[in-house]
């Protein structure tokens, strides 16, 4: 993050107008600084340079504006986002997080199935879509979803989504099974 920072910084001394590094500031600010004020300061700056930068919506409305509560507005940023950039995997799966964390399950699920179909290889989809179905109460098609996130992925999260929905359906796994499955 330091070696990212300091780049923006830099294209931003030699070019004030440079959308990317302000939107790019704005990630850092958001995910580094926890700095929600500064990070939808550069994160509309960079909108208001480039208004059809699809990464910059997603960005803003999956980042700020969901970690404000304000997900009419994420909402908005990534319908944006979408309609600018269509067929990207990424843009279309934080479509669906603002609406899951405003309890539009059935919109979150159809987002992330729609996402599916563009990319099934995709596991931030299917995570988003575990998130859902668990949400929903469909414990059991949610442990599929973050199942096979976690074969696509490897990522360690997978196994704290699974151990989480595995203990709401009853399974109590003793912490030697729980750790000896995660090595595999």
């Amino acid at each position: 993050m330091a070696k990212a920072r300091d780049a923006a910084l830099k294209a931003l001394q030699i070019d004030p107008k440079l959308a990317e590094a302000h939107n790019a500031l704005g990630k850092i600010l958001n995910f580094d600084d926890l700095d929600l004020a500064a990070a939808e300061s550069e994160f509309q700056r960079a909108i208001d340079l480039q208004p059809n930068n699809a990464t910059a919506h997603q960005w803003y409305g999956n980042g700020p504006l969901d970690s404000l509560g304000r997900f009419d507005e994420a909402v908005a940023e990534t319908k944006r986002a979408v309609e600018l950039d269509p067929l990207s995997p990424i843009i279309n799966t934080d479509r669906a997080y603002p609406l899951y964390y405003a309890h539009r399950y059935d919109e979150a699920m159809a987002q992330a199935k729609k996402t599916i179909e563009l990319d099934p290889g995709f596991f931030y989809s299917r995570q988003i879509l575990g998130m859902v179905l668990q949400a929903k109460g469909d414990l059991p098609g949610a442990i599929a979803e973050f199942e096979k996130a976690r074969q696509l992925s490897g990522d360690p999260l997978h196994l704290v989504l699974l151990a989480v929905t595995k203990t709401k359906m009853g399974d109590k796994p003793s912490r030697s099974k729980f750790w000896s499955n995660s090595t595999k």
